[in-house]
């Protein structure tokens, strides 16, 4: 959990994450292969010319493989997070065999191989998440991991642009936010009738 919440702030959340875990994990096998072809043929649309912060996917969220693969396939770099004293470090990635198990045995940068650092402007972040709105809020996993690297992005002035990534029963009308909650700025819904993408207001 994030620090500094009311508990009943905290206690809500817990409640939520669990329901929307289910939600997520009810996804049927088909949408997620259709999830995960879509969200490379988006982002390759809609941002070529920004350099992509992205993430490993793991269990039951929208699958991010297809996107790295074939970004790795282009000869292209991108960016992948490491856990380190609770923050995330991004570092480059040229292909999958730079990559490790590492904080919940998700795979991570090997930082023996990978360069550590972020690149230049314009970027743009892929972000996981339980729950989402459409205006922008996020209901993350209680870490707080992504809220700390968006507040930090932001307060250094990087020109990010922070895609919240949901199957469709994961997005609700309202979610409870807390102080050190950051927002997307977009959000894309996955759903039986195609990816629906939303600029947070």
């Amino acid at each position: 959990m994030t620090g500094g919440q009311e508990p009943s702030l905290d206690a809500g959340k817990v409640l939520l994450r669990r329901r929307q875990r289910a939600c997520r994990s009810a996804v049927s096998p088909e949408l997620r292969v259709q999830a995960g072809l879509e969200l490379a043929q988006l982002v390759q649309g809609q941002w070529p010319d920004r350099a992509l912060l992205a993430y490993a996917s793991t269990g039951s969220e929208v699958d991010t493989w297809p996107l790295l693969r074939q970004t790795w396939a282009r000869g292209q770099r991108l960016w992948l997070p490491l856990v380190s004293d609770q923050q995330l470090r991004w570092y480059g990635i040229d292909g999958e065999d730079q990559l490790r198990p590492g904080y919940h045995s998700i795979l991570e940068p090997d930082p023996d191989i990978a360069e550590a650092g972020l690149p230049a402007d314009p970027m743009l972040i892929l972000v996981p998440g339980l729950a989402f709105t459409r205006d922008g809020g996020r209901l993350g996993q209680g870490g707080g991991f992504y809220d700390r690297a968006l507040c930090g992005l932001r307060s250094e002035g990087r020109d990010i642009l922070a895609l919240g990534l949901a199957f469709a029963c994961q997005v609700l009308p309202a979610l409870p936010r807390g102080s050190h909650d950051q927002d997307v700025d977009m959000l894309v819904a996955f759903g039986e009738d195609g990816a629906q993408l939303a600029l947070a207001d």
